[in-house]
This record gives structure tokens, C-alpha cells and sequence, in this order.
């Protein structure tokens, strides 16, 4: 769902709360221990925890969420460039595997 890009909030069943944040830290949490899998430096982690109770925590958190989408945005737009570049690639490729048509004289 979440690779997907879909919209959810996870409500719990015993006392209709949205656990929606605190499932995603899970799975963030979860994904850093695995090996190879770590986006988050020790410093980068460090440092987010600071921000907490700071006068600026709330506009560091708008600017990794604007950071994040634009980040976003461009990787698609990057996707996007070379998906065309890599069409007429595919294209003429293709053009040459392609058998002749047979001839039909005997």
C-alpha cells in the first residue's frame, strides 16, 4: 500500500485511535535494522532528535516533508525522461528482431 502511494490510517480496534504515525515509525524502524537496507545515518538520526522541544521543531518538520516531495517530484520527472530516451531504444530494437514476411511465390 505504502509503495504504492496510497492514502490509509491504521485505527485501533479496542479504542478507535489513529495509530497511523506509530505504525509508520515501526515500519521505518524495522526496515533501518535490516542489513543493507539503512537510509539513516547515526548523525542524521541524532540530529532529528535534537530538534525535538526546540523552537524550530515544527518547521523542521514541514522542511523534510517539502524536501522528501521534491524529491519525489524530481525522481519522477527524472523516471519520466528516461522512459522517452530509452522508447526509440526499445523501439528500433525491436524493428530489427522482427522476421521478414515470408515470401508467398512458389
Amino acid at each position: 500500500m505504502i509503495i504504492n502511494g496510497e492514502v490509509f490510517s491504521v485505527i485501533d480496534a479496542t479504542n478507535s485511535t489513529d495509530v497511523t504515525h506509530h505504525v509508520l515509525l515501526q515500519i521505518i524502524g524495522e526496515r533501518e535494522t535490516q542489513a543493507g537496507t539503512s537510509m539513516l545515518s547515526n548523525q542524521l538520526l541524532s540530529n532529528l532528535i535534537r530538534f525535538y522541544g526546540d523552537s524550530l521543531q515544527g518547521v523542521m518538520g514541514e522542511y523534510l516533508e517539502n524536501s522528501v516531495n521534491k524529491f519525489v517530484e524530481k525522481q519522477d520527472q527524472m523516471r519520466e525522461q528516461l522512459n522517452h530516451i530509452l522508447e526509440p531504444s526499445v523501439t528500433k530494437q525491436t524493428a530489427r528482431v522482427k522476421p521478414e514476411p515470408r515470401s508467398t511465390t512458389s
